[in-house]
């Protein structure tokens, strides 16, 4: 692929391209923020696993 077939195909999605809605921009965020959110909430709780849950694994001596 030449330089000149990359520039003419990024011409003509500059020209396709659109700045998005208020609701498309909003239904973006709210997705990206639930996506951060369910990431965030899944390494917390594996996080509380191996420091709570594996402790008496690690260091008998500290189950009690």
């Amino acid at each position: 692929m030449g330089v000149i077939s990359f520039i003419k195909r990024s011409r003509r999605v500059f020209k396709l391209a659109r700045y998005p809605s208020r609701k498309e921009m909003w239904a973006t965020i709210r997705i990206c923020l639930l996506g951060i959110i369910l990431i965030g909430a899944i390494a917390f709780i594996i996080t509380m696993i191996f420091v709570y849950g594996l402790t008496p694994i690690i260091n008998p001596s500290a189950a009690g």
